[in-house]
């Protein structure tokens, strides 16, 4: 996370969604980890992300200082256990 510069961009982000819809969100550090509030939870309902789903996040990286910072949707992952 730091080689991308990310840790210096906490407060205020922007979450894009799936379909390209924008969440205004908010980027926090917690002892050291990076963590999501507002926003987070009516972002995930909208894209169909259920508790303990894993998925990914782009972070999209503006070289302009005065932009938010974005957060893109990229996918949900399955995870398959066999059933025996």
């Amino acid at each position: 996370m730091k080689a991308n510069g990310i840790n210096n961009k906490l407060g205020k982000i922007t979450l894009l969604g799936e379909n390209g819809v924008e969440w205004p969100g908010y980027m926090l550090s917690l002892d050291g980890t990076l963590a999501l509030g507002n926003g987070w939870e009516g972002f995930c309902e909208a894209n169909g992300v259920k508790l303990g789903q894993t998925f990914t996040l782009e972070f999209v990286n503006e070289q302009d200082t005065t932009t938010t910072p974005v957060l893109k949707f990229s996918s949900v992952e399955t995870i398959y256990k066999n059933v025996n």
